[in-house]
């Protein structure tokens, strides 16, 4: 009997004008993922399928959207891992971490955040110490600035360090070439960075292999690598990754199994399907762009961008339809922007002012003369859709400053808002009492930070708190 050709990757989009991880709940209650028509997973059998989510954050919101689609006050949820950075406490959490047959096949643990940081501190403080004894005057290069690098510099230096790290490890980059960057007709100081950069290619190495230990991203590229090699083998349960757009390579690798399992799906966040094909080329040439990563991933799977269909529920209407039209138009590759002089003009112009109407209604325009007005207004628009039934509103901002004085003004209406990027720790009273003291004590206990300091409400200095104000 001759063997049948394995099915094509399983890959499906959810649409911006639709609630990724309500859809994506919807559908796998329905069965219609990992494949549209399925039967609809029974409440005992749901717990066994596995869904992989980018962060933890979005973990949490998935459990909550199960129990809303699901309509009942209890449920066996799925397992549902995470993706995440790998400074958050458990954020893969894969089959193989909890596999009491492994016998330490994983590996060496992860140094944490703050033990790295001081051992990198060490190696430059170490390294400092080295060009003080002369090694600069070797190389005729004058008092450079690394001579004279205090603790507190040190510790500047070794988090960029550690953060370089964690980019060269994520991207899977070789460092074996650094040297070549610099020639050796360029300047001495640059040839000074190398030198200081092998920080980071000899000595942290032999540092973590000395005391038995592996860095973050190394770490968790080898735990992505194990858990691809368990699903290529086979899963008998629904396996869905969902929201990743395979950027990072370990997890790039990670979804192309996924995707080829008989039961398996991945579920792409908000892919463009709307920009022609010759610009969709083109993102491989423009990774500034939002889709080159998903366009990426499409290429390694080996899938086209025409054999992605919206998952079941997803597809949008017309309104909807116009304003991703929009968007796509918008933010098309730098390349093919003289697309935008067609876009309104020919033979469909009427045509295109109708669906460009169509895109923007609904959208308004704000001015507000200072910051101040800006939060007033979010907040007042806020309240008015708290106020409608049936009615939900976000605000999303990158700006943090908008967050806090929109959150302030919800507050004088006794309306609390859950912000989910989440409170700093110096906005937090604790947390400005500890800033005061540090600032205190890095002036001396000057004037203006000792008057900042005993005006807190912490500062009781072993008195009643009445008493110390």
């Amino acid at each position: 009997m001759p063997e049948s050709s394995p099915a094509a990757p399983r890959v499906y989009t959810i649409p911006p004008s639709a609630p990724f991880l309500t859809t994506l709940a919807r559908a796998i209650l329905a069965g219609n993922l990992p494949s549209p028509g399925g039967a609809a997973p029974d409440p005992l059998t749901l717990p066994f399928t596995t869904i992989y989510l980018p962060t933890r954050r979005a973990a949490r919101a998935l459990r909550d959207a199960f129990l809303t689609e699901a309509k009942r006050d209890a449920l066996l949820l799925p397992r549902i891992r995470t993706l995440g950075d790998p400074d958050e406490e458990a954020a893969i959490i894969f089959e193989t971490e909890d596999n009491p047959d492994d016998d330490g096949a994983l590996g060496a643990p992860a140094i944490a955040a703050l033990p790295r940081r001081l051992a990198l501190m060490r190696l430059v403080l170490a390294f400092a110490k080295q060009l003080r004894a002369g090694a600069t005057a070797e190389r005729g290069v004058a008092a450079p600035p690394l001579v004279d690098v205090t603790p507190g510099q040190a510790s500047y230096l070794a988090a960029d360090l550690a953060n370089l790290m964690d980019d060269w490890e994520r991207e899977e980059i070789d460092l074996s070439k650094l040297e070549e960057i610099v020639p050796e007709e360029f300047a001495g100081h640059w040839q000074l960075t190398v030198d200081f950069l092998k920080i980071v290619t000899e000595h942290w190495p032999e540092y973590l292999k000395d005391n038995g230990l592996a860095s973050p991203i190394a770490r968790r590229n080898a735990l992505m690598a194990r858990e691809a090699a368990r699903l290529a083998v086979g899963s008998p349960y629904p396996v869905i990754a969902a929201g990743s757009t395979g950027t990072v390579p370990a997890t790039a690798r990670l979804l192309e199994v996924i995707a080829s399992l008989p039961n398996g799906a991945v579920v792409l966040p908000g892919l463009d399907k709307t920009l022609d094909d010759k610009s969709w080329e083109m993102l491989a040439e423009h990774p500034e762009h939002p889709q080159a990563g998903m366009a990426e991933l499409l290429h390694k799977i080996g899938l086209s961008r025409a054999a992605v269909d919206d998952v079941p529920g997803s597809t949008p209407d017309g309104p909807a339809r116009a304003r991703l039209d929009l968007a796509s138009e918008t933010m098309r590759p730098a390349d093919s922007t003289e697309h935008w002089q067609t876009f309104l003009s020919g033979e469909a112009s009427t045509e295109a002012r109708t669906r460009l109407g169509a895109a923007l209604d609904g959208i308004r325009l704000v001015e507000a003369p200072t910051a101040h007005d800006e939060a007033e207004a979010i907040a007042l628009i806020l309240r008015s859709a708290i106020e409608t039934q049936g009615k939900t509103a976000a605000l999303i901002t990158p700006d943090r400053v908008l967050a806090r004085r929109v959150a302030a003004r919800l507050r004088r209406y006794d309306l609390s808002i859950d912000d989910s990027a989440g409170v700093p720790a110096a906005r937090t009273v604790p947390g400005a009492f500890l800033d005061l003291v540090l600032g205190a004590i890095e002036t001396d206990f000057a004037p203006p930070e000792l008057m900042a300091l005993l005006k807190h409400p912490l500062s009781r200095l072993g008195r009643h708190p009445a008493e110390a104000r």
